[in-house]
């Protein structure tokens, strides 16, 4: 009953199985052996085009590599105040750039304004020495509230990025739940739509921990690679980082676990939503669900032995759910019925 964050849930079995097969025997090491070049082979179909990736172990270890090889020390990286490299990685792309800034910008339900997009590169000192240089944009996918870009969304906010010169990095550690929630292929969601890197997540999709830096632009590859070993993250035993992304890539696999966490979700969405005092605070696009409750619901939930985030934000208050690719519809029922208990939700 842990819906506290996917990188609770337990590895899926197909993943274990491709670890377990890859620790047979010998391999050369530093990605020069057959399991990270059947990877990146499985990748350039998967978004449907050539392409660079580097796998590494973390989100963060991604984002921060890919946004160094992309923005200068003196460059702005302009994101969604919520977004994850702006409140959850304690200034690893500011420390990987060797000190540019991220500015936020606001938007509804985690998604970027265009017009405060526009309205920022409109009145920002292009060329004057004295202030910070505009270098590239950053999207999450899925955003911090759950909520998905769609394409058209996306190439919105590209499109003024490119007018403005500026480069532009997804953070998609939840970007197989946008996906499977848009009916988008990778390709329409990312390069298409004008993305040039995206850090593909894979942690919170069912594997051990494998994030790939999948660059659409030959001009960023060797600054990525030069820059994810200079900073540790060129994993000796690269098999087992390949072996997962290879296995998670087959078959669909990605599909089949988004596609379940995100029913997951809507079933918990649907649920709290009919419960009186409760409020649905973002819409439910993805695998998250964030609402606002009594506080002696939360109470109740936490002392049945419920596992979530509870004060997520605070303005306004409210509760994080999160449901992985082993999220039980029978746990998301009991605590439905336990929100729906007269002494529960008159309290």
């Amino acid at each position: 009953m842990d819906f506290t964050s996917e990188n609770t849930a337990p590895v899926h079995p197909a993943i274990v199985d491709a670890v377990v097969k890859a620790n047979s025997g010998y391999a050369t090491n530093f990605e020069a052996e057959a399991w990270t070049k059947r990877a990146y082979e499985r990748l350039e179909d998967f978004f449907e085009c050539e392409l660079s990736a580097f796998t590494v172990l973390t989100g963060t270890a991604a984002n921060a590599i890919a946004l160094g090889a992309m923005v200068p020390p003196y460059g702005a990286i302009l994101c969604h105040w919520d977004a994850h490299i702006e409140t959850d990685e304690c200034g690893a792309p500011e420390m990987f750039t060797f000190g540019a800034r991220q500015i936020p910008l606001h938007g509804e339900h985690g998604k970027l304004d265009p017009g405060a997009l526009e309205t920022y590169l409109k009145e920002a000192r292009f060329g004057v020495v004295h202030a910070l240089q505009p270098a590239t944009l950053s999207l999450t996918q899925l955003t911090e509230a759950g909520t998905a870009y769609t394409p058209t969304e996306i190439s919105i906010l590209t499109g003024i990025a490119r007018r403005f010169g500026l480069s532009v990095h997804m953070d998609g550690a939840r970007f197989a739940n946008a996906v499977a929630s848009l009916g988008a292929t990778p390709a329409e969601a990312t390069w298409k739509a004008g993305v040039d890197i995206i850090t593909l997540g894979t942690t919170k999709s069912g594997t051990f921990g494998a994030e790939t830096i999948v660059s659409f632009k030959p001009e960023f590859a060797k600054a990525l690679a030069f820059s994810r070993k200079r900073s540790g993250h060129l994993a000796p035993k690269s098999r087992f980082l390949g072996a997962q992304i290879e296995a998670y890539v087959e078959n669909d696999l990605w599909l089949k676990n988004a596609r379940h966490a995100n029913d997951a979700a809507r079933r918990l969405s649907n649920g709290l939503a009919a419960v009186a005092g409760v409020q649905i605070v973002h819409p439910t696009e993805g695998n998250e669900v964030f609402a606002s409750m009594p506080l002696a619901m939360t109470n109740q939930l936490i002392n049945e032995g419920f596992k979530f985030h509870r004060d997520w934000r605070l303005h306004p208050r409210h509760n994080r759910f999160v449901m992985s690719w082993a999220a039980s519809f029978d746990d998301i029922d009991a605590l439905i019925d336990i929100c729906k208990r007269p002494t529960v939700a008159q309290a």
